[in-house]
């Protein structure tokens, strides 16, 4: 459990958002480069309030069970995507 929060948590982008399978890397001018006109915002992740709400609703319940693990890191997280 220790190593899911772990990883969950490095997928946190530095705006406090959760895109859905890794975080943001580029930068957002690379969209003028998709090739695909018909899909937009294909070419880098972004964040979702679905990812975003599960993330931190596993990490509430983690803090439950396991209070004594990365305790402020787990309240910085949930603060920062909070606000």
């Amino acid at each position: 459990m220790c190593d899911a929060v772990d990883l969950l948590m490095s997928y946190q982008n530095p705006d406090g958002g959760f895109a859905s399978y890794e975080p943001i890397r580029g930068p957002s001018w690379l969209e003028r480069l998709n090739p695909a006109e018909v899909f937009s915002d294909i070419m880098i992740e972004c964040n979702y309030p679905e990812c975003t709400t599960s993330a931190i609703t596993a990490l509430a319940i983690f803090r439950k069970h396991f209070p004594d693990y990365r305790t402020a890191d787990i309240e910085c997280v949930t603060l920062l995507s909070a606000g």
